[in-house]
């Protein structure tokens, strides 16, 4: 076959290709040729832990398209804008870029402000520890039959179970010849949550197994850290209560995460790829025939809230 019968077909396919795109055009509409020919197939979110700083969490927009015209398209423009819970974390301007026959993958670049994690943190929690992630935008594409537009929509659903939590301790405090306190259990529920703080309900069952001796509560102190000795939250507060000699009694008190921490929590979250253990410890202050004594000071109670989610893929 000569090189010149060659491009005569070449160019007779284009032409049909045209005609027919053009007729299908002509009777079906833009709007249905762009959904039949050019599709969003996935979307998916990517982050390299090397790039996160306390301060931002850079992220890859990888979004999988379909072209099915017999050429190569181009991005003329396009937006997206990620969405947790109604809270806005980005909005992105989609370059302009071409986009070749068959599958290919457009790479968008962005970057999540670390300051907005409270109140993500804050909203996850007041909707029973679920987050909704939502990427929408639209492609808007050169192509032979014109300029058309291309949704692109995303969700997944993001579910946590830290609360309640409950571990079983049976921690003695050995004061000798006049007996044993023993802490059963721990347990720690949400109470409550508002913009600037978590407040987490703590429940610690005692057994005083002293001499013919009452058990004084007197208040306790805690603190919230992430590993490293990040602290979360401290504090202490006042609880007066008496456990009569070989009785168990449970007690109740506030623990309060302060907000203002998440986005420490978040970058440090991330680094480790989703997976955040908040240690939570305690110790009690109490009376003990007539001695002051602050009970697991040096070996606090210690309970483990896990905080872990999939929002995104990684590449490193």
């Amino acid at each position: 076959m000569s090189k010149l019968s060659l491009a005569l077909i070449i160019v007779g396919i284009i032409v049909i290709a045209a005609g027919g795109l053009a007729y299908y055009y002509m009777f079906k509409g833009k709007a249905e040729v762009a959904k039949d020919t050019v599709n969003v197939v996935e979307v998916k979110l990517y982050v390299d832990t090397k790039k996160v700083t306390e301060v931002k969490t850079p992220i890859e927009i990888h979004v999988g398209i379909n072209n099915e015209f017999p050429v190569n398209i181009k991005v003329k423009s396009g937006d997206l804008s990620l969405i947790t819970n109604d809270l806005s974390l980005v909005k992105i301007i989609i370059p302009s870029q071409e986009i070749k026959r068959g599958y290919s993958v457009i790479v968008v670049n962005a970057v999540i402000d670390n300051m907005l994690m409270d109140e993500f943190w804050y909203r996850h929690l007041r909707q029973g520890e679920i987050t909704n992630v939502k990427l929408q935008g639209t492609l808007i594409l050169d192509t032979p039959i014109g300029g058309i537009e291309v949704p692109i929509s995303y969700s997944k659903l993001l579910k946590t179970n830290m609360f309640p939590k409950e571990q079983t301790l049976n921690k003695e405090y050995d004061l000798g010849v006049i007996g044993k306190i023993i802490v059963k259990s721990i347990k720690m529920d949400l109470a409550g949550v508002t913009p600037s703080e978590t407040e987490i309900k703590a429940y610690l069952t005692i057994e005083n197994k002293l001499r013919n001796i009452p058990l004084y509560i007197n208040g306790l102190v805690f603190r919230l850290k992430l590993p490293g000795e990040v602290i979360l939250g401290s504090g202490e507060q006042e609880y007066r209560k008496l456990i009569a000699p070989g009785k168990t009694d449970t007690i109740a008190f506030n623990i309060i995460l302060d907000n203002s921490k998440i986005p420490t929590l978040w970058y440090r979250h991330v680094k480790n790829k989703e997976t955040t253990n908040i240690i939570v410890e305690v110790w009690l202050k109490v009376k003990v025939a007539e001695r002051t004594i602050e009970l697991f000071k040096k070996h606090p109670l210690t309970i483990t809230i896990q905080f872990k989610t999939n929002m995104f893929n990684y590449k490193s």
